[in-house]
């Protein structure tokens, strides 16, 4: 499938485009045309690189968050918040509210035991923002404070300069918005119930889920697409085999012990491994060797490209006690 716009970032499997102003496409990166995967990928490449520390952020919507946000601190009172703090995020979810009545607060109230959840489980990868909508002061800071919000909160005097998430403030609050730090829409509702606010803390579970590098249900979208990238790529050069998503997660390996290994992988055109020594060490005990062979084994890969070609290649693949790619 062809696509137009602006690519702005990935999430998961998930291609993001920017088409204009408050408009944005989601695509499967595998329905990408091959002709047009490369072109993608450097747009792609030429994205501000996300953060370590939020206050660092040059993304559409994230850097006009910096210096303009709350979060409760001492004693439970809102207080500017430094968002060196935290790193930036790839999702934000934007909850619009307007006053301060009981169904404004079961709206909140939904949303914090999923977002502590998802926060435990994925922590960095998004965060929850409260836009208020014709507040004053006084409601925005008291509702934050009445409710014990988690997540930042706006300024309530420097919304104005948000203007990357001003375009979706909705005719009648509440509602929720997921966008990506680049702008990008990605789903929105008015949230008259509080089954609106748990079908979107879902879909945001989803989207984490398929963020995640070890999640094997991505692989195979993601072979697909780079190897289009790179047979374009290097349509006059070559290049080795490529994983795209390591077969060991790390919580596995510290379990049984594994703290370091390296695997050699011989991968053939079609993008299976063929053969997998991994090289004895002090951070990899002998009874796991064969498991670690067994695992690299069993995952699909980028094949080597020789001039615009699938070919037969080899890689080394290093573990060193972090999740790496």
């Amino acid at each position: 499938m062809s696509f137009s716009g602006e690519p702005a970032g990935l999430v998961g499997p998930l291609a993001l485009f920017r088409i204009a102003e408050g408009r944005g496409r989601r695509l499967p990166i595998d329905q990408i045309r091959p002709e047009d995967a490369y072109r993608y990928d450097q747009g792609l490449r030429a994205l501000p690189p996300r953060a370590a520390k939020w206050s660092d952020a040059q993304a559409r919507v994230t850097k006009q968050l910096v210096g303009n946000v709350m979060r409760l601190q001492e004693n439970d009172r809102l207080r500017p918040y430094d968002l060196s703090a935290i790193p930036e995020p790839e999702l934000l979810v934007v909850m619009y509210a307007e006053g301060s009545d009981e169904s404004t607060k079961e709206f909140f109230r939904a949303a914090i035991p999923r977002y502590n959840d998802l926060q435990a489980k994925f922590p960095g990868m998004f965060e929850v923002f409260f836009f208020g909508v014709r507040h004053t002061r006084g409601e925005h800071v008291g509702l934050a404070e009445s409710l014990f919000m988690p997540w930042i909160v706006a300024d309530i005097g420097m919304e104005g300069r948000m203007t990357e998430l001003r375009p979706f403030i909705p005719e009648l609050p509440p509602g929720i918005l997921i966008i990506g730090r680049h702008g990008v829409p990605i789903t929105q509702v008015q949230a008259f119930s509080t089954n609106e606010v748990e079908k979107i803390f879902d879909q945001l579970a989803g989207l984490l889920v398929a963020m995640v590098p070890n999640n094997p249900s991505t692989w195979v979208k993601k072979v697909k697409f780079y190897t289009d990238v790179r047979t374009v790529e290097f349509a006059a050069g070559s290049c080795d085999p490529m994983l795209v998503g390591p077969p060991l997660m790390k919580a596995v390996l510290d379990s049984i012990g594994v703290t370091a290994f390296t695997v050699d992988i011989t991968v053939d055109a079609t993008g299976k491994a063929t053969a997998a020594t991994a090289r004895p060490g002090d951070g990899l005990p002998e009874k796991y060797i064969k498991s670690v062979e067994r695992a690299f084994l069993s995952v699909p890969f980028v094949p080597a490209i020789s001039n615009g070609q699938p070919v037969e290649g080899s890689l080394t693949y290093t573990y060193s006690g972090v999740d790496v790619m």
